[in-house]
């Protein structure tokens, strides 16, 4: 089986052992098809990651990926398209927040850290415009794993542990409203209505100063 880290600096493994990574081109094509967990046409693949789009440069990294251990398992082409057989923490982590397994997604992926860490490609703008917006998607997805196990610890009366988590996920988005609301009620909970009140107003002054509105409604009736 090929495993491939992607989230933080990419790691290849085949059958658990750990292989040296492809060059820069070669493992984002083959990060591209197993973020993508589908075939891929050839056709797509070439307006990806060339300008040109000749044919030979994907026939050449397809060779050079023939050449890890494996591939005949696992890479799977014809003429027209290319599909891999891999499975990926991006996978593992977004199966985990779909099933409401918030633990076990942090647990993927602890530190928020950005899609293939470290890769650019300088002559592939396509690429680099589709992983930004991966960048920005699983930087979300981290964010709502983040809210998803505060709940989890709050409904388990954790409450120290989740005011400590709620408190790290508003240093990444202060303007989250919802995040302030979760402080607020931890705070009350702990019988520290004083600095309850006062995550309130930090919010309110935080909120006029940025965006030059008033709290929700649900947070001025909590």
């Amino acid at each position: 089986m090929l495993e491939l880290k992607l989230l933080g600096i990419p790691e290849l493994r085949y059958e658990g052992e750990l292989l040296s990574l492809p060059s820069p081109k070669n493992l984002a094509i083959l990060s591209y098809l197993g973020v993508r967990s589908e075939t891929v046409s050839r056709k797509d693949l070439l307006e990806l990651f060339w300008k040109d789009g000749k044919a030979s440069n994907l026939r050449f990294v397809l060779h050079k990926l023939r050449e890890i251990p494996g591939s005949e398992t696992w890479l799977e082409t014809d003429d027209h398209f290319v599909s891999v057989k891999v499975v990926t923490d991006v996978q593992r982590f977004e199966k985990a927040i779909h099933n409401e397994h918030y633990s076990e997604a942090l647990a993927l992926h602890p530190s928020g850290e950005v899609l293939l860490k470290g890769l650019e490609l300088n002559d592939a703008e396509n690429f680099t415009n589709w992983l930004d917006l991966e960048r920005s998607r699983l930087s979300q997805l981290y964010l709502d794993a983040l809210q998803g196990h505060i709940k989890e610890l709050e409904r388990t009366n954790k409450t120290d542990e989740a005011l400590k988590l709620a408190r790290q996920l508003l240093e990444q988005d202060k303007l989250n409203e919802t995040t302030h609301r979760t402080i607020m009620r931890l705070e009350h909970k702990r019988g520290n209505t004083e600095a309850a009140l006062a995550q309130f107003e930090q919010l309110r002054q935080i909120l006029k100063e940025e965006l030059d509105v008033e709290p929700l409604e649900d947070t001025l009736k909590l």
